[in-house]
């Protein structure tokens, strides 16, 4: 075939950066000949740079038909049919490729194979090139990827590190580094993996966001707020550094701005489930939201996120009331995480001649707990990177008769698994104090405390009230002793909290400050390892508005030396709940260290956690009605020393003997709430 000169300046022009001529060129030749297979190509690939995917496969196909032998064209065509997501096309595309002998054949099948969620054969096509060619740096990018997909991060990680040996220039390849890095908690070398990015080019918007994440993760908040907003000058549509600047305010306690953070967010990015779950959690701390709103807030996720709801409605589980139960729990927080401190009392003392228990773990990286979690289970299911509708179809084939959520709307759920109504019956408990909106979930587990008479209309799932409790709490095998009471060594009372910032709102603050205005010689310890900076200076300038002297004021970020965080409830008196989110492992924590804690009963769940927990204890005592109750009580302990002491004495061994650490009660109440479920289930049928 002549080539037509026209073509070479059309080139040319695709290099100078051009396309606009370069495509005017190859339609000009393909008007005087339609079966001009180059120019086809390269219409086809200027088409697939500027996103006109279905345009450049048509092309591409048709210039691979009229000239078989052109392997560019396979290349390009494979590369279009990948973005299309046509990873099957794609794959029979780069086959052909590579029996020419074109290493980048080989690299397209691994890549089409990792499409297809097939990392363990595409490592194996990732192997057999670097066999050939081992200074190949995107083959070695590639094959990180593949390990990054089986979970082996710090292979991936090397093989991204060997990468940049061979190619630094290979900013695409920083960021994998970093992002693995930042997942095994390598986080200053995380962080120095994008500021490398952002030192070849400073207008990287994404690398400012994940530096911004890292040092989210390091607890340096206010400095990822700079990132993210050093992101958003740059690309102010980049939905996802809205919403980590939302997670970072509403975490430092400024949730006006972190609810305004999401919400700019959706508009940029409405079908963010995950952001609009984060939007509903910030909701909950908001002191004043009126419940019949934040209502109408989950019910919208639900219409919006999971609108799909009920489609898997033909199960194929035996309607026998009476039968095994399949029972699967699914949560991202299957590791050393509170969730999972009231999660394994259950799981410990499930009858596994009653139920066969399944967990489904959003966890990219498993830790001691996930590892004795998997062992008390039946079955462990990994789901990092699962699209929901797959996960939804892996629920059905394995045959789950109840599925249970226990994470509503927090970080890394998976509600829109639920949305698609995998199992015949569905329920949400525990990790979240809150409705989920999703109509697919049928039941929500709470209790008599946690959720008073009238609580049912602020659900959409029924309600159903386990009589011993919530929850049951595992204690840290690691607890130092609670030691004596602080006050006889100090002759000064501290109160204290270890409360998540967000939750010291500015109620909060001001009762706290009227109890330390009516005792000028108590102090008031905070901890916190965010709590440093421009966070603590925010924290100081709150209570001093309200007349607490700096000297009754102590903010800690770091643990006591060469102890725990556990090892701080040894300088506490006395905590402070926070209101209208309580604490919850907090307060376990607190009792477990010989602490009482103290709070005020709020109107729905989330203000009535620590209530439900005390009554387990026996401390009903300790619950306020109203501001001046919760000022009375904290004075009248704070008075009484001899009291204290005696309760730091006894307190360890009240929590264990009480019903809040019998995992073997709530496992059988647990499973009769299943029970009836499920033959309501097979009733309805």
């Amino acid at each position: 075939m002549t080539a037509d000169p026209r073509l070479q300046r059309a080139l040319e022009h695709q290099r100078a950066g051009d396309p606009d001529r370069a495509e005017q060129l190859c339609r000009q030749i393909l008007e005087e000949d339609p079966h001009n297979a180059r120019a086809l190509y390269l219409l086809g690939t200027l088409a697939a740079a500027a996103g006109r995917l279905d345009e450049a496969i048509g092309q591409l196909r048709e210039a691979a038909r009229l000239e078989p032998g052109f392997s560019a064209t396979w290349l390009n065509l494979g590369n279009a049919l990948l973005q299309r997501g046509a990873a099957r096309e794609a794959e029979a595309c780069f086959r052909r490729l590579a029996d020419t002998g074109v290493p980048e054949g080989v690299l397209g099948i691994g890549r089409a194979l990792l499409e297809q969620r097939r990392p363990g054969d595409a490592a194996a096509q990732f192997r057999q090139l670097l066999a050939q060619r081992p200074d190949f740096a995107p083959a070695h990018f590639q094959l990180g990827r593949a390990l990054e997909q089986q979970g082996e991060l710090p292979q991936a990680a090397d093989c991204y590190r060997e990468a940049l040996r061979l190619n630094p220039g290979l900013l695409h390849v920083h960021t994998a580094l970093g992002r693995v890095l930042r997942t095994l908690g390598r986080l200053d070398e995380a962080a120095a993996a994008f500021r490398e990015i952002i030192r070849v080019k400073p207008e990287a918007a994404d690398a400012w966001n994940n530096l911004g994440n890292v040092l989210r993760q390091q607890a340096r908040m206010d400095e990822a707020a700079d990132c993210y907003r050093r992101a958003l000058s740059l690309a102010p549509q980049l939905a996802g550094a809205w919403n980590n600047l939302g997670n970072v305010l509403k975490t430092l306690g400024r949730l006006e701005e972190a609810v305004d953070s999401y919400r700019r967010a959706l508009q940029l990015d409405p079908a963010s489930a995950q952001t609009h779950s984060n939007l509903l959690l910030c909701l909950n701390y908001l002191p004043d939201l009126d419940e019949e709103q934040l209502l109408r807030e989950h019910r919208r996720w639900a219409e919006v996120q999971a609108p799909a709801h009920g489609t898997m409605v033909d199960h194929g589980n035996a309607p026998d009331p009476e039968r095994r139960l399949r029972i699967g729990y699914l949560s991202p927080d299957l590791r050393d995480h509170a969730v999972s401190r009231f999660f394994e009392p259950l799981l410990t003392h499930h009858d596994h001649e009653v139920v066969e228990v399944v967990c489904y773990a959003q966890l990219v990286r498993e830790d001691d707990t996930s590892r004795r979690l998997k062992s008390l289970s039946d079955g462990w299911r990994r789901t990092v990177g699962v699209p929901d509708a797959e996960l939804a179809r892996r629920v059905r084939d394995d045959g789950i008769d109840i599925l249970v959520d226990l994470a509503g709307h927090t970080a890394r759920n998976r509600l829109p698994v639920l949305g698609l109504r995998p199992a015949p019956v569905q329920v949400s408990w525990l990790g979240y104090p809150n409705t989920t909106g999703l109509p697919a979930v049928d039941y929500r587990l709470g209790d008599a405390i946690a959720d008073p008479a009238g609580a049912e209309q602020l659900y959409t799932e029924r309600l159903v009230r386990l009589p011993g409790g919530l929850t049951r709490y595992r204690p840290p095998e690691d607890a130092p002793p609670p030691g004596p009471l602080p006050a006889h060594a100090r002759d000064r009372l501290t109160f204290g909290s270890l409360n998540n910032l967000v939750k010291l709102n500015e109620a909060v603050i001001a009762l706290w400050s009227r109890l330390l205005r009516a005792l000028p010689r108590a102090r008031l310890l905070l901890y916190r390892d965010m709590l440093r900076d421009r966070a603590a200076e925010r924290l100081r300038a709150a209570f001093a508005r309200h007349g607490i002297d700096q000297r009754q004021l102590e903010l800690r970020h770091q643990p006591p030396a060469d102890g725990c965080w556990l090892d701080v409830y040894r300088e506490i008196d006395i905590a402070l709940d926070p209101f209208p989110w309580n604490g919850h492992v907090t307060t376990c924590e607190a009792l477990w260290m010989g602490v009482p804690v103290i709070t005020l009963l709020g109107p729905v769940h989330r203000g009535r956690l620590s209530a439900s927990v005390l009554h387990q204890v026996g401390l009903d005592e300790l619950v306020a009605d109203d501001a001046d109750g919760y000022l009375q009580i904290a004075m009248a302990l704070a008075g009484d020393r001899e009291r204290l002491a005696q309760m730091r004495a006894s307190m360890r061994q009240r929590v264990a003997s009480s019903p809040l650490c019998d995992g073997a009660a709530m496992a059988r109440e647990v499973e009769a709430a299943y029970r009836e479920m499920w033959r309501n289930w097979c009733k309805d049928r």
